[in-house]
């Protein structure tokens, strides 16, 4: 029991790495206690160990979730843990071997690339490169990508047992080369960054960011669409009054600021077609849909002539599980109105989300829940995205957690693509992040604000971007291999004895 008991103590300073709380330095610390705990114990016992670890840290890393239902946190949260149980479980297969504890990081290395598929279509909110922007390990990722963050932290945890087991033994002196070791290693590759060729801006967009707000806090406001589409409307007229003078590229409205298909109601896309005729400039808006493969949750450019036949629109390809589809729908659909808002399941769209803006300019688009998946940045940025656009809506998650964590990841995923990064939301946080992490503008929650933006475009890719793929698939292949070699040697000792 007390070790179940620290299991868990240490699953919640792993929590603590992450946005709101900042306490970085707990991961690779916290990492390190788990590995050690899980050595030399039984099946059953790695089993448990895993499932508490990983449930204390679900728990406090998606309690926002329980905003839609203690039902759905309770979900998530045990499924999640049960696949780190799993993996906690197979670890024995390294027990006896002299590099155990490089072996078991490996196996949660695996686990960490499998999250980006499995379970629930993926849910990747637990990545260890995650944790606070404000580390100092951060501009890396433009080199080593996210997942390549994972990796180092995976290495500094690896690195401190080794230490401790070099240092228990006398050996403190291998211990701190150990440790210096991870230091050089870091020094290295901040060096190999100087190689990478800084990005120079192509061009500048001047575009006008819309938090329009919600009436109310938590699910009521989608009883109140109008309301929020009122406010966006409002807001934006305000933008266009207060800045008459200004020639805009584009305005981005948040996601679900007309929470109603526009091509459904005659009135709404009338009055957005006027407003980008009164902008003199396009209107990226947020909305659901029916597309001609089924509801969409879609971003949609609304040029002053748009009509369905002639639309341009991105169908979000991610979709959170719960909110906008439900997962094993055969056996979960039917209570799934106990799950959250979710009357029916969306379809989830089939191509990258580039916007063409005039001759020059290409954005990458991502709605909301997207921002956590550098495949589909890497998607945007492969077709020639110069700065990326995030739409979100995260009213029925306002003032919990869920928010400075999605705007961290935002702030990676400007570091790692180096573009700029411009979040609108219906209520906050909405920010504009510079491709260094630099957060050029910020909006607090649950005001209506607007904001002119002077956004710079940089071409190219990054090596991160290209690593955090190959990195997976290594990891993922050491790990098949060693797996299989090291239970096979181990039923072949055991036929020998």
């Amino acid at each position: 029991m007390k070790k179940l008991l620290l299991a868990a103590l240490l699953g919640t300073l792993l929590a603590l790495s992450y946005e709101p709380f900042s306490f970085w330095l707990l991961a690779p610390f916290s990492l390190a206690g788990f590995i050690y705990l899980l050595h030399n114990q039984k099946i059953l016992q790695r089993f448990l160990i895993g499932f508490f670890f990983a449930l204390s840290f679900w728990l406090i890393q998606v309690n926002w979730l329980s905003v839609l239902s203690p039902i759905v946190l309770v979900i998530t949260g045990s499924a999640l843990s049960f696949f780190y149980a799993i993996s906690s479980s197979t670890t024995i297969v390294f027990n006896n071997t002299k590099f155990w504890v490089l072996l078991y990081a490996l196996v949660f290395l695996t686990l960490e690339s499998l999250f980006n598929y499995w379970p629930f279509g993926g849910f990747n909110w637990g990545t260890i490169g995650y944790i606070s922007s404000e580390n100092p390990l951060a501009n890396l990722v433009s080199v080593i990508g996210v997942f390549g963050l994972s990796l180092l932290i995976f290495l500094l945890a690896v690195f401190l047992i080794y230490g401790y087991l070099l240092a228990s033994k006398g050996g403190a002196t291998a211990g701190f080369v150990l440790i210096t070791s991870w230091l050089l290693l870091v020094g290295f590759l901040n060096y190999f960054s100087s190689f990478q060729s800084a990005p120079e801006a192509k061009d500048v967009l001047t575009v006008g960011a819309v938090q329009g707000n919600v009436p109310r806090l938590g699910l009521e406001f989608n009883a109140q669409r109008k309301a929020v589409y009122q406010n966006h409307l409002n807001e934006t007229e305000k933008l266009l009054y207060e800045n008459s003078e200004t020639d805009f590229d584009l305005i981005v409205w948040p996601e679900n600021a007309p929470d109603v298909d526009p091509f459904a109601n005659e009135e709404i896309i009338r009055e957005l077609n006027q407003l980008a005729k009164q902008a003199n400039a396009p209107i990226l808006v947020g909305s659901r849909m029916m597309s001609s493969n089924g509801p969409v949750n879609a971003s949609i450019l609304i040029t002053g002539e748009t009509t369905y036949e002639n639309a341009f629109y991105y169908s979000k390809r991610k979709l959170v599980p719960f909110g906008e589809k439900v997962p094993f729908e055969k056996f979960l659909g039917p209570i799934a109105s106990n799950f959250g808002p979710i009357s029916q399941s969306l379809e989830p769209g089939t191509k990258v989300g580039i916007l063409e803006l005039g001759e020059r300019t290409r954005i990458g688009l991502l709605i909301c829940f997207e921002v956590a998946w550098g495949q589909l940045a890497k998607d945007v940025v492969e077709d020639g995205a110069s700065v990326i656009v995030v739409q979100t809506n995260n009213a029925t998650y306002g003032l919990t957690t869920q928010l400075p964590q999605q705007f961290n990841i935002a702030k990676l995923r400007a570091i790692e693509s180096q573009k700029n990064v411009l979040t609108v939301a219906t209520s906050g946080i909405s920010g504009l992040v510079d491709k260094d992490g630099t957060v050029l503008w910020e909006e607090d929650e649950f005001i209506a604000a607007s904001k002119v933006l002077q956004i710079a475009t940089y071409e190219g890719q990054t090596l991160g971007l290209t690593l955090n793929y190959y990195l997976q698939i290594i990891v993922l292949s050491l790990f098949v291999g060693l797996f299989m070699f090291f239970a096979l040697r181990g039923r072949r000792l055991d036929y020998v004895n």
